[in-house]
């Protein structure tokens, strides 16, 4: 994704990520994603394969969207949100065997997250986090849960955090 760019990705779509292949903006200078489903034609995030695969989005909405199977073999969470909002959304069945981090089975985060809405199910990871994880580098990582659930999600916790204590 390019500097200054926005990505928006359409009701309806279904994305299916293969051999280790990325959606990358944590890098990129002010970059925002529209990702906005709806109940009717919601936003499939998935994988075609068993590769590894990464998901950082950047400043935006992710609404009615489903990541659903994503696997990160190497790494340390199978997608990456920074001052991001997430409304009615589902994260089931993701993996992410750790790495270099210490945790986040579904999401981790690196800014701002409000989560509102969402279901996180069965998603796991050997390390902490099973469902979210703050990588609180500073103060102004924040996270709001609302109104979510979790269910039977694998680690040594379901919110874990680093470096800060977790507050809801």
């Amino acid at each position: 994704v390019a500097n200054g760019s926005t990505l928006t990705i359409l009701p309806g779509t279904i994305i299916k990520l293969k051999n280790g292949s990325n959606i990358d903006m944590l890098y990129t200078a002010n970059p925002k994603i529209i990702c906005k489903g709806t109940p009717e034609l919601p936003i499939i995030f998935t994988q075609a394969d068993n590769k590894a695969s990464d998901l950082f989005f950047h400043d935006g909405e992710v609404e009615y969207t489903y990541f659903l199977n994503m696997n990160l073999d190497k790494g340390s969470t199978s997608i990456t949100f920074r001052n991001i909002i997430i409304k009615n959304c589902v994260f089931k069945n993701n993996r992410a065997d750790g790495g270099k981090m210490d945790g986040g089975g579904a999401v981790s985060t690196v800014g701002k997250l409000t989560v509102v809405g969402c279901v996180f199910q069965n998603n796991k990871i050997r390390t902490a986090g099973s469902a979210i994880f703050l990588l609180a580098i500073n103060k102004n990582v924040r996270c709001v849960i609302k109104n979510s659930k979790f269910i039977k999600n694998k680690s040594k916790g379901k919110i874990k955090t680093y470096n800060y204590p977790f507050k809801s």
